[in-house]
């Protein structure tokens, strides 16, 4: 049985106790609050029960969805234990990322000092104390968090990542300004070269869109225009639909329908349900319309990215949002598929 700050019960039934097994439920969000919330946990049977519990919050109000996190342990370990143990990881953790930077620090500068000695690179100066940035960074954002109620703790792999792409840009500026006459040549070559390369890619990518290219905006999945999908030739827009004047037919009643992939459809273009929908809506009146605007791969913010760039052009009398609650109402994040509630 699951209880969540004294009041809301849950009880769980398990199929196995030899073998790992995910259970997943939801837990109306007015049980949780701000801050600490305290979950217990009550076994019926099994002598020895060992689990781990990670908790996701299916937010609808926009907050982060890896809020609350729980965990649980047994009675036989006191709960003081694991907050030290907490805390001995984190201040371990700084400990060796201080040290790895003023190692690599120290190192730095004595290579350099070898390849092109000068007294420069021994003097304090803003580069030098450029490179301490890696250090307080993750000390900074670590004790902001641990000030409010949504606790971020790094783990160690990421603070030394973070901590060791600010080393590699400030070290990168100080050989720049040391070696002028090696480095300026070099980087001219490098950034006309990158700099041709991506602005050829955008030219070919905005005559012939293609999802291979990174895109933030819903375009990324849009389908290829014209091309043939189940024997069927999207429109002009790259849409699962037929061709639909912007202009609308006198006496007519126009939807404009959004969604993702379901509103674009894995099915041929007859059987997909918004096409269905159109043939029952013209029985009323011929020139009635369903325009299919589903793209793939996208979200609510691309709905209504769409709605507002291309779907209000065709002066809609209604607009038709399809909803999938597996996704569509998740906060954009990196996602974690492994852990439910």
């Amino acid at each position: 049985m699951l209880k969540i700050n004294g009041n809301w019960k849950k009880v769980i039934q398990t199929h196995t106790t030899s073998s790992n097994e995910r259970i997943r439920f939801t837990v109306p969000q007015s049980r949780f609050k701000t801050g600490e919330n305290q979950v217990a946990v009550k076994f019926e049977s099994g002598k020895y029960p060992v689990f781990s519990l990670n908790v996701k919050l299916k937010n609808y109000l926009g907050s982060s969805p890896n809020f609350p996190q729980a965990y649980l342990i047994d009675d036989a370990r006191p709960e003081d234990y694991y907050g030290i143990q907490k805390v001995g990881v984190i201040g371990g953790s700084f400990l060796v990322v201080f040290l790895f930077n003023f190692v690599s620090f120290v190192i730095f500068l004595k290579i350099a000092n070898l390849i092109l000695p000068s007294e420069s690179w021994n003097k304090p100066s803003k580069v030098t104390l450029s490179l301490t940035v890696p250090i307080l960074v993750p000390i900074i954002v670590n004790v902001y968090s641990i000030a409010t109620p949504v606790t971020i703790v790094f783990p160690f792999i990421s603070l030394m990542g973070i901590c060791l792409i600010y080393f590699l840009l400030a070290a990168g500026a100080l050989l720049v300004v040391r070696w002028k006459k090696v480095t300026y040549p070099v980087l001219a070559v490098v950034l006309i070269t990158f700099g041709a390369t991506e602005i050829s890619m955008r030219l070919y990518n905005l005559l012939s869109p293609s999802h291979i290219f990174y895109n933030k905006s819903y375009n990324r999945y849009r389908g290829k225009q014209l091309t043939y999908y189940h024997g069927f030739p999207l429109n002009s827009k790259g849409f699962h639909d037929t061709e639909h004047p912007m202009e609308k037919p006198k006496d007519s009643f126009r939807i404009v329908a959004l969604g993702d992939s379901f509103a674009f459809g894995f099915v041929p273009y007859q059987h997909n349900f918004l096409t269905k929908l159109e043939d029952k809506f013209k029985q009323n009146h011929s020139a009635n319309e369903v325009i299919n605007m589903g793209i793939g791969a996208t979200g609510v913010r691309s709905y209504l990215s769409v709605l507002a760039t291309e779907g209000l052009d065709y002066n809609p009398d209604m607009v038709v949002v399809n909803l999938f609650i597996g996704n569509d109402f998740e906060v954009p994040r990196k996602k974690n598929m492994n852990t439910h509630l």
